[in-house]
């Protein structure tokens, strides 16, 4: 719905990067309840494995610092780059979680 009103009311030629404003709100608030909410539950319930879910959500956060302040630490290492290494940690984390879960499934049977 929202993503509807923003291609239709607003003019993305003047400003495009007002047609991001839905996609990364959807990214925060899914991320957010799968990875944050959801892995702290689950490490609760489950397994402490799923510490990892919430720890990869929360090295989200430099990444989305460096992009929306458009931090450059360098002209060969730039906000992307930058923010990349943040989602590439992040997928690390989250490669981890899975890993330890999977080992734990492994050695209950």
């Amino acid at each position: 719905m929202a993503a509807t009103y923003v291609f239709i009311f607003k003019d993305l030629s003047i400003d495009p990067a007002i047609g991001l404003i839905v996609p990364t709100l959807n990214s925060i608030i899914g991320l957010g309840i799968t990875l944050g909410i959801l892995g702290t539950y689950y490490q609760r319930k489950i397994h402490d494995s799923f510490k990892f879910y919430w720890i990869s959500a929360l090295t989200l956060i430099p990444s989305a610092i460096f992009q929306g302040f458009k931090v450059n630490l360098s002209p060969w290492f730039d906000k992307n780059d930058a923010a990349h290494v943040f989602l590439l940690l992040a997928l690390l984390f989250y490669f981890i979680a899975l890993n330890k879960y999977h080992s734990f499934l492994k050695n209950t049977q």
